[in-house]
């Protein structure tokens, strides 16, 4: 018969609790679904970054405030990192060129964007 001590007891104890805590904490995927907020009707499939400044004291460049523009445009954004002169650089999803196009006038529109750019290589001439 195998004992255990009192410390690998504890040990494992510890470990299983963890472990149910996670799961425990993890919210049923009908639940979640219902509860979150509305997504857009286009199905994302395609993805290319932006660089976007925004006006001063509006929006933040970073994932809340990527989040926030996103959920005000409904235009689906993940934020990817600051750039120099106070530009951020924000990934953008779509299903087509079309939505592609769509969500980037969107975002022109908010009164909190002063430009939008794609984040493209530039050549010299």
């Amino acid at each position: 018969m195998y004992r255990l001590s009192g410390k690998k007891f504890l040990s494992g104890l510890c470990n299983a609790m963890a472990i149910l805590a996670v799961i425990g904490c993890q919210a049923h995927p009908v639940i979640a679904a219902s509860q979150s907020s509305p997504q857009p009707i286009a199905e994302t499939t395609a993805a290319q970054q932006l660089i976007i400044k925004f006006r001063p004291d509006t929006i933040a460049c970073d994932a809340a405030g990527t989040a926030q523009l996103s959920s005000a445009t409904r235009v689906p954004l993940e934020y990817v990192r600051p750039m120099s002169g106070d530009a951020c650089v924000i990934r953008q999803l779509a299903g087509d060129a079309n939505d592609f196009l769509r969500g980037q006038e969107l975002l022109r529109q908010h009164p909190a964007v002063e430009w939008v750019e794609q984040d493209a290589k530039k050549k010299a001439l």
